[in-house]
C-alpha cells in the first residue's frame, strides 16, 4: 500500500480488514512522513505477529517494492501508477486527488488494468480474489509500448478520440 510523502490515506483501515479477516498474505504499507501511522502500525504488528506486516516510512526503492508485490494499492498519483504499470501488477485505487489525479484512476480502470475500490472490506475482498486468481497476469493486456504511444499522442485525431472516451468516464 502507498500513497505518497504522506502514505496512502485509510490504509490503517485496510490493515486492520487484514486483522480481522485474518489474512494469508503478505501486507506491506509505505507510511511516507506520516510517523503516527507508522507507529501505530508498528505496534499493529507485534500485537498480530501472524499478520504478515511490513511497515516502511518515506522509502527510496519504492520501485523495488512494487517489484515484490503481486499487486498493488495505492493513491492515483502518477509515478506509482506507471511504475505499478510497467511491472505488470494489478492496481487498487482506493483515493485519488479530485482534479489532479481523476484521470489516472480513469485510465486504470478504462485499461482494465486497476479498479477504484473505497471501501476497505472491498478492497480486502479484490485482494483476496486477485491472489487466488491463477490466469490474473495473463489477463494484464496494457500496452507499454512507447512508440504506439508516442503515435498516439502525435496522431491529433486518434487523441482527441481518447479524451473524448475519458471524459465519459
Amino acid at each position: 500500500m502507498v500513497g505518497g510523502g504522506d502514505g496512502l490515506p485509510g490504509a490503517v483501515d485496510i490493515v486492520n480488514k487484514c486483522v480481522l479477516k485474518k489474512a494469508k498474505f503478505a501486507v506491506a504499507v509505505v507510511c511516507g512522513k506520516d510517523m503516527g501511522k507508522y507507529a501505530y502500525l508498528e505496534s499493529l504488528s507485534r500485537l498480530y505477529p501472524k499478520l504478515d506486516l511490513h511497515v516502511y516510512g518515506f522509502v527510496n526503492y519504492l520501485d523495488e517494492l512494487i517489484k515484490l508485490s503481486d499487486c498493488v494499492v495505492m493513491k492515483a498519483g502518477p509515478a506509482t501508477l506507471l511504475e505499478a504499470l510497467s511491472c505488470r501488477k494489478p492496481i487498487i485505487i482506493s483515493r485519488y486527488i479530485h482534479n489532479q489525479e481523476l484521470g489516472n484512476m480513469r485510465f486504470a480502470v478504462q485499461n482494465k488494468v486497476g479498479w477504484f475500490i473505497q471501501k476497505p472490506s472491498k478492497i480486502y475482498d479484490k485482494i483476496e480474489e486477485l491472489l487466488n486468481d491463477e490466469k490474473f497476469d495473463d489477463r494484464l493486456t496494457f500496452d507499454t509500448d512507447s512508440g504506439k504511444i508516442a503515435k498516439l499522442l502525435l496522431d491529433k485525431p486518434a487523441l482527441a478520440d481518447w479524451q473524448r472516451a475519458q471524459s465519459r468516464l
